[in-house]
């Protein structure tokens, strides 16, 4: 009897021991401020001049183009950049409606890039016809672009008015 108790208590000990292995996880991480930043101090406005209604009298003639810059800074990884796609400022056909109450009739605005070719702003990400991937080392990324006034036929005299987010997306 004291055979077979033994290799009963044998076996129960060496079940214990396997259950006592151990296994040591290391787990690591970093919690980091934001890296990019746009370098406006806020939100800017475009003032484009006033153009008198002879300089837009047909369909897709254009004036007042008017530069701005948007500059990103403090990036440390590669960041996407795109304009949002805001179904109640965009129209289908990639430009921005006249959102101004009692505003200019047959007016929109349309955003060039640094080259002057229209900036698509119905075009997903990486689309749009702007630097959309690019490194933003060590210290800061300038975009140029100009709006200007897009006419749909004749203009009728009014305000003009619109608004457009630029996304910066990083890892």
């Amino acid at each position: 009897m004291w055979p077979l108790l033994f290799l009963i208590l044998l076996v129960f000990a060496a079940g214990n021991a396997l259950a006592a292995a151990r296994v040591d996880i290391s787990v690591v991480g970093e919690i980091t401020s934001l890296t990019c930043k746009v370098a406006l101090g806020g939100n800017m406005t475009v003032t484009l001049p006033a153009q008198k209604i002879t300089a837009l009298t047909k369909k897709y003639d254009t004036a007042g183009k008017t530069p701005f810059t948007i500059s990103i800074a403090g990036c440390s990884d590669v960041a996407s950049f795109s304009f949002e796609n805001d179904q109640a400022t965009v129209n289908a056909e990639g430009r921005l409606v006249n959102t101004a109450v009692a505003g200019a009739k047959n007016i929109e605005l349309q955003i060039l890039n640094e080259s002057g070719a229209t900036v698509d702003l119905v075009g997903v990400k990486g689309q749009q016809n702007i630097s959309e991937s690019v490194s933003v080392k060590p210290d800061t990324e300038s975009f140029n672009f100009s709006v200007q006034y897009f006419s749909l036929g004749a203009a009728v005299a009014g305000s003009v008015k619109s608004s457009l987010t630029f996304l910066v997306e990083f890892n």
